[in-house]
């Protein structure tokens, strides 16, 4: 969307530095590849801390015009932050784990361009959807308030992992849960369809959008 749709090819990276993130670290680069581009600048921060001063040092650097983000909430909230206190306000571009409750509610009243992207509605904006409103009303009937986008995300994934499990029947292991997993096609979980096979695990090549508007996170809508 950066490259296509807004013509920009000064892209710098700031990851996790743990799988999580060199994963997006990995599609970012294969994304930017087919438009003949690299990264204008790599930096990444430990897991499990807030340590981004030497990721903003490096980002300052080269002050590309946008940012991607594979960071978890509270790093990427820091980041951002001390990006705008440096006087550096790009277009910040990142996953699901961006657009979280807490994170909207410590980055209120600031002032920014921001895009998050995930592969299922967001909880947050996207209450229309019926899945999000089946994830809801399980989450109510089991006593739980508090709607994470961690949480969705479990919830679809429980929902997968349980036809896998009916599907492998009474000889469970782990090589008979893989077989399954990739047997399970056409999966119907609220108004998604996700399957797998052994050549495809990514289950939906669906994505939803939302974008930072009035200090909280709004729909911006889905690929086709």
């Amino acid at each position: 969307a950066l490259v296509r749709e807004q013509g920009i090819k000064d892209i710098g990276l700031f990851y996790q530095d743990d799988a999580f993130g060199m994963a997006g670290r990995s599609g970012g680069q294969k994304a930017l590849s087919a438009y003949n581009l690299k990264f204008a600048v790599e930096t990444s921060y430990k897991r499990n801390t807030t340590e981004v001063d030497a990721a903003i040092k490096a980002i300052l650097e080269k002050k590309p015009k946008a940012v991607m983000l594979f960071a978890l909430y509270p790093a990427n909230a820091a980041f951002i932050k001390k990006c705008l206190a440096n006087g550096y306000n790009p277009i910040f571009f990142g996953s699901s784990p961006t657009a979280l409750p807490a994170f909207a509610k410590e980055m209120a009243g600031q002032k920014l361009s921001l895009m998050a992207t995930s592969h299922l509605p967001f909880v947050s904006s996207d209450r229309d959807s019926p899945l999000v409103q089946a994830f809801i009303a399980d989450m109510k009937s089991a006593g739980y308030t508090n709607f994470h986008q961690y949480g969705f995300e479990a919830y679809v994934n429980a929902g997968i992992l349980a036809e896998a499990i009916r599907l492998a029947g009474r000889n469970l292991n782990r090589e008979t849960l893989r077989a399954s997993l990739e047997r399970v096609n056409d999966f119907k979980i609220g108004e998604l369809s996700m399957g797998f096979s052994p050549e495809n695990h990514q289950a939906t090549k669906l994505t939803y959008y939302v974008k930072w508007q009035d200090s909280n996170f709004t729909s911006a809508g889905r690929s086709k």
